[in-house]
């Protein structure tokens, strides 16, 4: 495995007078990811990424945009495939002031450059979150700070290239001046200015390295989608991995979004079958590991399909919402129950669902994780099943569902899919110490019901 370097890249810019900056010109390496760091005086704009004619055909694709504070941080990628001579990167916010810096890294995973994520609001000088633990050894923490008061200079003990907007704003593009040396190592980023009374919004993201491996790390946050279009294959890459196939009506729609912001999927017509199937996945196994935030309205009249589990040769696992609120998982499609989770989903808010299949012949597995409040790193139920045998083959595509009933409907925000456990698209926000949740609950095994 190569290590993430960072090649030469162009100066940051700003503007307190324009919404439009564009980087001077810059040579890109094969097969480098070039990461915009993105900031804005007013929170809730559009980041608009672009180049000159030297960029065509390079996608970008919004890994992150902070939902706290008044103003707005964003972290943007692409990886160009060829070498590139003269490249200029352009940002429009769409207000009166934007700032732009581009990192050059080489060897970052090209499927799915970025791991976890971390958006965060601070009200001191030396602000300096916790942002994640590393998912591995050779990860790189890279983030971008605005401070709203616009009344200081922003500096970082990290390696940083700060602006001074004026009284708009002021902020600092960051990077650690090493990779983590470990699993779950602890990564902080630093954020630091001179303003009396500083209000610091920040997005931070890992990069992940080149392992070599082709594992998909499915994800889509439908905050590129439209607010009322009908979801298709052919709209739904915008901020995430594109699905393979959708079948009814599933509409973008910013009626609950997770987070505030961004938009998030539902079913207008309740009843119908309908549901976003990402197809040929490419995962090494035995672990499937799934995230999908739900929002529930109503109560089913008797079980509702959420979550579906396909193999080359039929249904290996579905999983029901039920009329208590639970999570019941089955092998095949309703054959056998093999687990149910313990705390009902709440009426009319946000929580996080995870699932991890283990697909091995006679030590199979399934482990659901519930967190009520969604983006917490502390869970309020677990419940495990195992001595397993999975019907239905190898897994080959995951369906997540929205049909709901004539009592009840649901919106699904930020789905995932990886080789273990996801963890939540947004750390918490943490200014201080968080209270901890007390004792995990005990475990469910499938052979007590």
């Amino acid at each position: 495995m190569a290590d993430i370097s960072f090649a030469a890249s162009p100066p940051l810019v700003f503007s307190d007078t324009s919404g439009v900056v564009t980087t001077a010109a810059f040579n890109v390496p094969a097969g480098a990811t070039l990461v915009a760091l993105c900031g804005s005086e007013i929170r809730d704009v559009t980041y608009t990424v672009t180049t000159n004619a030297v960029g065509a055909g390079l996608v970008w694709r919004k890994q992150l945009q902070n939902t706290d504070g008044n103003s707005g941080a964003a972290i943007v990628t692409t990886r160009a495939p060829a070498a590139l001579t003269g490249l200029t990167v352009t940002l429009a916010t769409g207000t009166d002031d934007a700032a732009l810096k581009v990192l050059v890294a080489r060897d970052v995973h090209p499927i799915h450059p970025v791991g976890k994520r971390f958006q965060g609001f601070g009200t001191v000088a030396d602000y300096t979150p916790v942002c994640y633990t590393a998912t591995k050894p050779g990860t790189w923490a890279a983030g971008v700070g605005v401070d709203y008061s616009g009344a200081g200079a922003c500096s970082s003990s990290d390696v940083g290239e700060a602006y001074d907007a004026g009284s708009s704003m002021d902020g600092i593009a960051v990077r650690k001046s090493a990779a983590a040396t470990g699993r779950d190592a602890v990564m902080s980023m630093n954020f630091a200015t001179t303003a009396p009374n500083p209000q610091w919004s920040v997005a931070v993201v890992e990069l992940m390295p080149d392992d070599g491996s082709t594992a998909r790390h499915e994800v889509n946050t439908f905050d590129g989608g439209t607010n009322g279009a009908t979801v298709s294959t052919a709209n739904s890459g915008g901020t995430g991995n594109a699905f393979g196939n959708v079948v009814g009506q599933p509409r973008y729609t910013n009626a609950e979004r997770l987070g505030g912001t961004g938009l998030s999927v539902v079913n207008p017509l309740p009843g119908t079958d309908t549901h976003l199937d990402w197809t040929n996945i490419s995962l090494p196994g035995p672990l499937y590991g799934v995230r999908m935030y739900v929002h529930r309205v109503g109560v089913p009249s008797g079980f509702v399909g959420l979550f579906a589990l396909l193999g080359s040769t039929g249904v290996v696992s579905k999983a029901y919402l039920m009329d208590d609120g639970r999570l019941h998982i089955y092998a095949d499609a309703a054959a056998t129950l093999v687990a149910s989770t313990g705390v009902p989903l709440p009426s009319n808010a946000w929580a996080r669902v995870e699932l991890r299949y283990t697909i091995d012949a006679g030590a199979g597995a399934v482990e659901a994780w519930t967190y009520l409040d969604p983006h917490s790193a502390d869970h309020d139920d677990y419940v495990i099943a195992t001595g397993l045998t999975w019907p239905g083959g190898p897994p080959a595509t995951v369906e997540f569902h929205l049909e709901g009933d004539a009592t009840s409907s649901y919106y699904l925000d930020d789905l995932a899919l990886g080789p273990d456990k996801v963890g939540p698209s947004v750390l918490p926000t943490r200014t201080g110490t968080r209270t901890a949740r007390g004792a995990l609950p005990a475990a469910h095994r499938a052979g007590s019901w």
